[in-house]
């Protein structure tokens, strides 16, 4: 399990905030990269089994593999008001 570093940036993906903030169901299947801001937030990750990188090439890699689509699930573990996304590499 990481331990968080506030000086080293993590990154996450989330459900994407045009459905978890403005409510466009169109957008309920999509995904979108997010910054891990605390130990807390980082806990909830890995206790969801989400997706956890240090690397912005690699979150922005499976932004474009999604399409920005779910193919998978997410948890109903939130930061940010935003539900993870399960990682299924670690699944």
């Amino acid at each position: 399990m990481q331990t968080f570093d506030k000086d080293k940036v993590l990154w996450t993906l989330v459900q994407h905030s045009g459905f978890g903030y403005a409510g466009r169901k169109e957008m309920q299947d999509f995904v979108e990269a997010r910054v891990v801001m605390s130990q807390k937030e980082l806990d909830k990750i890995n206790k969801a089994n989400g997706f956890i990188t240090d690397d912005f090439k690699e979150i922005e890699k499976a932004e474009i593999t999604f399409g920005f689509e779910v193919i998978g699930a997410f948890s109903r573990s939130k930061i940010d008001g935003l539900r993870i996304l399960k990682n299924k590499r670690q699944s």
